[in-house]
């Protein structure tokens, strides 16, 4: 089937855009659609809001919206493949609404792809190529990227699983940062029973991307801190008061810094605490801490905190949860 004319054929596209694209290509999206042009076949993958692909135009026009951008370039890519357009950058300058079709791709060229602002970097592929896919930001780090902040990965790889998501990244070490919606510091008051005190932790992205990021990973850690002002962890009969819940649900007996499997804090193998297994079991009037990084991926990421012994008037605790941080690729070593 032979391709229409581009004002035919941007028309045409429009009317089925919608169907795989809601609204406006203004933004990051982790959807990808395929349109059928003919006999060839085109998707579109994650537009990127704030960056742009440099140093590879091969054709400016200028068109009212980035959908039209995108558009464009899917006809130019069913006429001459992917050597023409494989990527868009739109953007404004001087009143003028700009597409710029690049004939090359991030995957091609990783360290091209920067942030600028107000611009959208989308890219397109047919069914012989894939679209760039970054398992971490150690896969990132490792393919030469270099900006701090925020990127897209796919743990599980391209059409497997999850769809991409956007992390946050430290390229100084290629650690991958999955936040949630409980990392500030955060009062524990109000009842006495062991884990009456009860907070569920909430990823912003879903526990099977976070799955597929750790399986991704060499290893991983998440920060807690428990200070406390008369308020313990464990009663001196042994019974855990307070305490942090693992992603099948269980109970960890182990503070931060502690191997998964042994009770209590690392304060009690320093001898900072003796004959305690935590600071905060001191159960004193002064404020205390205890406090580390657990480390055991097949517990990570925690999904709840459970405390008690905040009754009284005096008795109070504030916790912190830190986001999970991951790094390395698999099972190769990493040095930070």
């Amino acid at each position: 089937m032979k391709v229409p004319h581009l004002p035919i054929a941007l028309a045409i596209l429009a009317g089925f855009l919608p169907l795989c694209l809601s609204g406006e290509i203004t933004s990051h999206s982790n959807r990808s659609c395929k349109i059928f042009i003919g006999n060839s076949t085109m998707s579109t993958y994650a537009p990127v809001d704030g960056y742009v692909l440099k140093n590879h135009v091969g054709s400016i026009q200028r068109l009212p919206s980035p959908k039209a951008c995108f558009l464009a370039c899917l006809i130019v890519h069913s006429r001459h493949g992917t050597a023409r357009c494989k990527s868009v950058n739109y953007y404004y300058q001087d009143g003028s609404q700009l597409c710029e079709l690049n004939n090359v791709d991030s995957r091609d060229w990783p360290k091209d792809l920067i942030a600028q602002e107000g611009t959208v970097f989308l890219e397109v592929s047919d069914d012989k190529t894939s679209p760039t896919s970054f398992v971490s930001c150690a896969d990132l780090k490792r393919r030469g990227y270099q900006t701090n902040g925020s990127h897209i990965v796919d743990p599980d790889g391209p059409g497997q699983g999850e769809t991409p998501s956007e992390v946050k990244c430290d390229m100084s070490t290629g650690a991958t940062i999955l936040q949630h919606d409980s990392e500030a510091r955060q009062l524990v008051h109000g009842c006495e029973a062991a884990g009456c005190w009860i907070h569920d932790v909430t990823y912003y992205q879903p526990m099977e991307f976070v799955l597929a990021l750790i399986n991704a990973s060499s290893w991983c850690q998440q920060f807690i801190q428990y200070e406390c002002f008369s308020s313990v962890l464990w009663r001196r009969s042994g019974e855990p008061i307070g305490w942090a819940v693992s992603r099948d649900n269980g109970r960890l007996a182990n503070w931060g810094g502690v191997a998964t499997g042994t009770e209590g804090c690392q304060c009690q193998f320093t001898e900072e605490c003796p004959g305690r297994k935590c600071n905060c079991d001191a159960n004193d009037d002064e404020w205390r801490s205890d406090e580390g990084f657990l480390t055991d991926s097949t517990k990570l990421p925690i999904v709840r905190l459970q405390f008690g012994d905040v009754g009284g008037y005096r008795e109070n605790g504030y916790v912190t949860l830190g986001p999970l941080t991951c790094f390395g690729l698999g099972e190769d070593d990493y040095e930070l």
